[in-house]
C-alpha cells in the first residue's frame, strides 16, 4: 500500500465498506513509533492484564506481519512496553495494535514499528501467560479476524478481509 492512504482506499473502495469487507477502526487509538504508515497480515491475540503471549508472538519472525492484541480495552496496566517492541522491530513485525496500554513510551517511539494503543500507563502487566491465540477480536467497535489485512496511517486503521491492491 506504498504511498495510498486509507483515506483514498475507502474513496476507491465503497462497495467493501457496504459489504462489510473493509471496515474502519473507531478513533479511539493514539499513534506511538516511529512508523506511522504500516500494513500487514493479521494475527491476533486476547489477553487481559497479562502480557506472556504477546511477548511469545514478538518473538517469532514478524514476516511483516502485524499482531492485533486485545487487552479488553484496560487502562490499569500497561501490556506492551519498549522490550518486547524492540524486539518486534528487530524480527520483522510491521506493527502492534494494542486494545490496552503501552510503557516505556520513548523506548517504543524510537523504534522504526507502528505501535497504536489506547494510551500510556507506567505498571506493568502479569506474568500469567493467559489468553487465546488465533480468535476474533473486538477493537474499536471492529472485528477482527485472525488472517485479515491491516492497513494504518494517521487518518486511521482499515481491516480488509483481503489484500488490497490500489
Amino acid at each position: 500500500m506504498a504511498l495510498v492512504t486509507t483515506a483514498e482506499v475507502c474513496d476507491a473502495n465503497p462497495q467493501l465498506i457496504v459489504s462489510g469487507e473493509l471496515r474502519a477502526l473507531q478513533p479511539v487509538l493514539q499513534i506511538y513509533g516511529r512508523r506511522q504508515v504500516f500494513s500487514g497480515p493479521v494475527v491476533t491475540l486476547k489477553v487481559f492484564e497479562d502480557n506472556v503471549l504477546v511477548r511469545e508472538f514478538l518473538e517469532e519472525k514478524g514476516n511483516g506481519r502485524v499482531l492485533v492484541v486485545d487487552g479488553g480495552g484496560s487502562l490499569r496496566c500497561a501490556i506492551l512496553g519498549g522490550n518486547p517492541v524492540v524486539q518486534a522491530q528487530n524480527n520483522g513485525w510491521a506493527g502492534i495494535v494494542v486494545n490496552g496500554c503501552v510503557r516505556d513510551v520513548d523506548e517504543i517511539n524510537s523504534c522504526d514499528i507502528g505501535v497504536r494503543a489506547l494510551a500510556s500507563h507506567p505498571v506493568k502487566a502479569n506474568k500469567k501467560g493467559i489468553g487465546e491465540k488465533h480468535v476474533a477480536v473486538m477493537i474499536g467497535g471492529t472485528r477482527i479476524s485472525d488472517g485479515e489485512y491491516l492497513y494504518a496511517d494517521t487518518d486511521g486503521i482499515l481491516i480488509s478481509k483481503t489484500e488490497l491492491s490500489v
